[in-house]
Formats: C-alpha cells, sequence, structure tokens
C-alpha cells in the first residue's frame, strides 16, 4: 500500500497480487542494493509463487517464470522452463526472441565459460546417453531457428559439430534423422542441393528402417 501510494510500484493490470515498478531506474536501484547470494534466493522464491499460486497463468508468465530460475540456484528448472520459453516464442514465430532463449537454454546446460563447440566435444561424452539426447534435441531446435533467421554460419557449425558427436557415440536412430533432415534444409536454404538431396535421402532411409 504505502508504495502504492508513494508511486513506486503499479498492480498489474493482467494479475491478481502481482506488482510491477513504475519506472525502470527505481526498479535498477532497488535491484543492486540486494546481495548477489540474496537474489538468488530471492529469484528462487518468486519463481515458486508463480509456479505454484499461477499454475493457470502458467504459460502465460513462462517468460518470467524462465528468468527467475535462470537467475537462481535451481539449474534444472532453469532448463525447463527457459526450454518452454523458446518452444512458445517459436510457435508463435517470434524467432528472435526463440533465439534468445534457446540460446540461454543452452547456456543453463553447458554452466560453464567454454564455447558451444567445446561443450560438444569435452563435457558433453561425460553425461548418460538420454542427458545427451535430450541436448543435441535443444541444440537441433536452436538450428532451426537459426535456419529460418538465415543465421547459415552459425547454423553449420553447429549441426555439423552435432553431427560428428552422432556419428561417433549416440545410438538414436530418430535424432540422426532429424539432425539429418536439419543439414538437409540448411543446405537446400544455402543453395546448395546436391548436400540437402544427400542428407535428405538419408533421413528418409533411416524413417524406413
Amino acid at each position: 500500500e504505502t508504495l502504492i501510494k508513494s508511486d513506486f510500484i503499479l498492480p498489474d493490470k493482467k494479475t491478481k497480487n502481482l506488482y510491477t515498478f513504475k519506472h525502470a531506474l527505481t526498479q535498477e536501484v532497488a535491484y543492486d542494493s540486494i546481495l548477489k547470494s540474496n537474489k538468488k534466493l530471492l529469484h528462487g522464491i518468486l519463481a515458486g509463487i508463480i509456479e505454484t499460486d499461477y499454475q493457470d497463468k502458467k504459460q502465460e508468465l513462462i517468460e518470467q517464470l524462465a528468468t527467475h530460475y535462470e537467475r537462481s540456484d535451481n539449474t534444472s528448472k532453469a532448463k525447463q522452463y527457459l526450454l518452454q520459453a523458446a518452444e512458445k516464442s517459436k510457435q508463435l514465430y517470434n524467432l528472435r526472441e526463440a533465439y534468445d532463449f534457446y540460446k540461454r537454454t543452452i547456456s543453463a546446460h553447458t554452466q560453464s565459460d567454454k564455447t558451444l563447440d567445446s561443450y560438444i566435444n569435452e563435457d558433453l561424452k561425460i553425461l548418460e546417453e538420454s542427458e545427451i539426447i535430450k541436448f543435441l534435441n535443444v541444440i537441433n531446435d536452436y538450428a532451426n531457428v537459426l535456419i529460418s533467421l538465415g543465421e547459415m554460419e552459425e547454423c553449420q557449425r553447429v549441426l555439423l559439430e552435432v553431427k560428428s558427436v552422432l556419428d561417433s557415440d549416440i545410438n538414436s536412430k530418430e535424432l540422426h534423422s532429424k539432425i539429418c533432415g536439419s543439414i538437409g534444409k540448411m543446405y537446400f536454404e544455402m543453395g546448395e542441393y546436391e548436400k540437402a538431396e544427400s542428407k535428405l535421402q538419408i533421413q528418409l532411409d533411416i524413417s524406413k528402417e
């Protein structure tokens, strides 16, 4: 009540018992005054409140939920909700936002200063195969957003790294099929039609097995 009367915060028009700062500068000053360890704790608490008290609006609030968990210590929930936010943006064809959320999902998985290439070639191999497949599916979805955005250089780098891991370590026909299909789509968009046809034929052959 005091903060509302003082014109610091405003009630959210769509969601009961949620409030927003009236001015971004006020929010920034208030946030910067909190210790880093307390920020993580606070983000975790806020995410938990949204998750439990606003279940009927969880899809509507998925981006906030993802961001709060991302800034907390709960890496598992961060990966879960960042991916859901990415998929939601992709379905709405908000590709730039989907790109951002996929990048953040990948960062939540890697949890290091290493590049994606280094993580794929070094750290990824120590995980259980089910976790590797889950991560590579995220990368494949990310690559398809890159194709739609025309970011072919980054897409090619990522997909060929993933393909090398699949060829040497992973026995998943479904994922092999998906990756070949994505590489075929990428080559088609690049105008390399023979390479595209070759990869798409491999995808078709795998699907017939």
